[in-house]
């Protein structure tokens, strides 16, 4: 029985990727236009830049998951915070609701000034994206635990570490990767825009480049990996959480 649903598991996160493919193709050869190629001549016009094209989705990658790393350094350990502190939550809550909902794309000039058109800028920009959802989803999480649970530890007069270890990190999981998840949609569409601003490497600048150009082959490629890019990190965590939690 395992044998016979190993397929669709294992297919199943690529049909939707493979199905907009698809619609492109489909949408190409209806259209006929130089303007809109078909997948096919995307994925052969970057023969010419294959060297440069790595180098922009490396440059990518690595402000993406320096920003990550920094939020999960951050948030997880202020969210777990706030989440056992009342007086901490109600210190701090009200500059979450604040600064949470202000939209982080105007914050770029901000950056800009203060950490220079480098990496730093895009990261901080990455790192304000993802800090907030994971800070509050772990704060949300750590409520929802049923003090029971706790229960035999304080019976036992085992303190902090054991219980943070055996139930409050393991509780929180499906909240971080839901957060997690999140963060990285939101964080890929951001760091497009802030690659269009002040560098001359990542997939931003590539996708704008190469319309600059009017070079629409490159442009779709351009974006079909970038798409691509955020595609395998999401499946990535897919399969982080099942390995993690439902092992």
């Amino acid at each position: 029985m395992r044998k016979s649903k190993s397929p669709p598991s294992v297919l199943g996160p690529a049909l939707l990727p493979l199905g907009c493919l698809a619609l492109w193709q489909g949408a190409a050869m209806v259209l006929r236009h130089p303007l809109f190629p078909t997948p096919m001549e995307a994925l052969l016009s970057g023969r010419d830049c294959w060297p440069s094209l790595s180098a922009h989705m490396l440059a990518s990658l690595a402000r993406l998951l320096g920003g990550l790393a920094l939020a999960l350094l951050a948030g997880l350990p202020l969210g777990l915070l706030l989440g056992l502190s009342q007086r901490a939550d109600r210190c701090l809550s009200g500059l979450f609701y604040l600064s949470g909902p202000l939209p982080k794309a105007a914050l770029l000039p901000l950056l800009l000034l203060a950490f220079g058109v480098g990496d730093s800028s895009k990261i901080a920009l990455i790192f304000l994206v993802l800090f907030f959802p994971l800070t509050l989803g772990m704060r949300d999480a750590v409520r929802e635990i049923p003090p029971v649970f706790y229960a035999p530890y304080d019976a036992a007069g085992l303190g902090f570490f054991p219980k943070l270890r055996d139930v409050t990190l393991p509780a929180c999981l499906p909240a971080l990767f839901t957060a997690l998840r999140n963060g990285l949609t939101a964080g890929v569409s951001i760091l497009f825009l802030a690659e269009t601003y002040g560098t001359q490497l990542g997939m931003g600048f590539f996708i704008m480049d190469m319309w600059i150009r009017l070079d629409y082959a490159k442009m779709l490629l351009g974006i079909a990996l970038f798409g691509g890019l955020g595609f395998l990190l999401c499946r990535l965590t897919d399969l982080l959480e099942a390995r993690l939690i439902h092992s």
